[in-house]
């Protein structure tokens, strides 16, 4: 599907854990476009910022985080301005499935009961009105017997049943963006794929746009259509997704696809990323990623690079390609 009118734009987002140990710049000025219709992908090491990026274009961060700057622009209007547009959009407009619905629903309450009241509230529906929009739902997540799923608890469902009650109250809503914070890790491989092929089929169906947070380069590659590589709070690599795949430019990128296991591959030892993603307390100077990169030179332990666009359509950051050229040490 054509993706082409920006949605969601967001500028130079920051997002701060104010602690007694220091400030952790967990997201560290990020910039990106949703189109409509379109599925973004960011993914990266935990710790990388990823999850905290797409709590704060809702404003959910936990204390002590704390949204200093940046713009979150829904169609053309910046909700980090407007207190009422925020809460009108969140949980309507742009909703969030999240990484274990066990946690996420209420265990006291009935699937029916959790459904229906963001209807009740958003759209003022009869409590008819709304179960009959969240059976509907329901069906179209591939659940055939909806009705009787509304009278149960979520103990008494599967983990993938329950993930597919999590998708359908977040398009229940008739929201623009669903922003899915690692939706399938909790899942086994086969109930992981059929929530893949559900939320492609929804995009088609319902042109909804798609946030998509994992760890999994196998399931970006899968899912995505553009997809961001997040490193230490910002954004390393971005392009679309086949480019990333097949000609990854940044160092971090390269080092996680070659971290993926292949039946093909002439190899007895699986390959992995020396080092351990830094303290947000205590980056390196220069890069961050600079203390496990194999190609890492002087300039990167002194200076960030900046985010340079080298081909249309994919940036990097990294000195290999910023504009002021690689300098040896």
């Amino acid at each position: 599907m054509a993706a082409t009118d920006k949605i969601l734009e967001v500028r130079e987002l920051k997002t701060f854990f104010f602690t007694k140990k220091g400030v952790a710049k967990a997201v560290n000025g990020i910039s990106f476009d949703l189109r409509q219709g379109e599925i973004l992908g960011i993914i990266g090491e935990s710790g990388s910022g990823k999850s905290v990026a797409v709590k704060s274009l809702l404003q959910i961060v936990a204390k002590p985080g704390k949204i200093v700057s940046g713009e979150i622009l829904f169609k053309g209007q910046n909700l980090l301005k407007d207190a009422k547009a925020m809460d009108k959009a969140r949980g309507r407009d742009i909703t969030m499935i999240f990484q274990e619905p066990m946690t996420s629903l209420n265990p006291v309450l009935t699937i029916g009961r959790q459904m229906t009241e963001g209807l009740i509230q958003h759209f003022h529906a009869s409590k008819k009105e709304a179960a009959e929009i969240a059976c509907h739902y329901l069906s179209l997540v591939k659940i055939h017997n909806p009705q009787d799923i509304l009278a149960r608890y979520p103990h008494h469902l599967s983990g993938g049943m329950r993930q597919r009650v999590m998708i359908a109250m977040a398009l229940s809503t008739k929201s623009s963006i669903l922003l899915a914070d690692e939706p399938t890790t909790a899942l086994d491989v086969t109930i992981q794929q059929q929530i893949i092929y559900l939320l492609k089929e929804l995009r088609e169906q319902l042109r909804t746009s798609i946030v998509f947070i994992t760890h999994d380069m196998g399931v970006i590659n899968e899912i995505a259509d553009h997809t961001a590589v997040m490193y230490c709070g910002r954004i390393q690599e971005y392009a679309a997704t086949y480019d990333i795949m097949k000609n990854p430019r940044h160092p971090y990128t390269q080092a996680l696809l070659e971290a993926i296991p292949s039946i093909d591959a002439d190899q007895e030892v699986l390959r992995t990323i020396p080092g351990f993603v830094p303290s947000l307390l205590s980056l390196p100077p220069g890069c961050s990623f600079s203390n496990r990169c194999r190609y890492c030179r002087q300039i990167c332990t002194e200076r960030e690079p900046d985010l340079t666009e080298i081909v249309p359509g994919h940036q990097v950051r990294c000195w290999n390609y910023a504009a002021a050229g690689p300098q040896e040490g």
